[in-house]
């Protein structure tokens, strides 16, 4: 009888398992999230003209959500917060369909499928350098971050 190599079953087993989690994927690199599908798009931290502590004036800062994903995406829980600490929490029932896009205004308004209102009587964001807005979807996993730089973004806003 010839003689098998010495311990070949080891080997055999490695070989399978590497070929069941290449066929499966090998899913996500622990302490790394996958790229999220929802993620910031336009970001107006600094609106045009006087500082004016309107709600009018106070709702053209904002920051939009958009959804790149094929499909929709349940938002309750999911905060957007600045580096002050100001945290707004998406509401329950909110969800953001395939290819949409949802704008959150600082201000007061009534929220829609395409607009949310933050409920402040101020401005949010302090428009200083590195100003950023940071995306966690309700287990507080980051999604997305942007960041305004008024030295760069002369005109108030940033594409993210």
């Amino acid at each position: 009888m010839p003689a098998l190599p010495a311990r070949p079953f080891p080997a055999l087993v490695s070989a399978m398992a590497l070929g069941v989690t290449l066929a499966l994927g090998a899913g996500p690199v622990p302490g790394a999230d996958a790229a999220s599908a929802v993620r910031f798009t336009t970001f107006v931290a600094d609106p045009s003209g006087k500082d004016e502590r309107t709600n009018a004036k106070i709702n053209r800062e904002k920051i939009a959500i958009k959804n790149t994903g094929r499909t929709s995406v349940t938002l309750t829980g999911w905060t957007v917060r600045d580096q002050q600490n100001h945290t707004y929490t998406v509401p329950r029932g909110v969800s953001l369909k395939a290819g949409k896009t949802i704008v959150l205004h600082t201000g007061k308004g009534t929220n829609s499928s395409t607009d949310l209102y933050w409920g402040q009587g101020n401005y949010v964001w302090n428009n200083t350098p590195g100003d950023k807005a940071t995306l966690r979807n309700s287990r507080g996993s980051i999604q997305d971050t942007c960041t305004f730089t008024a030295s760069k973004h002369r005109s108030g806003t940033v594409d993210c």
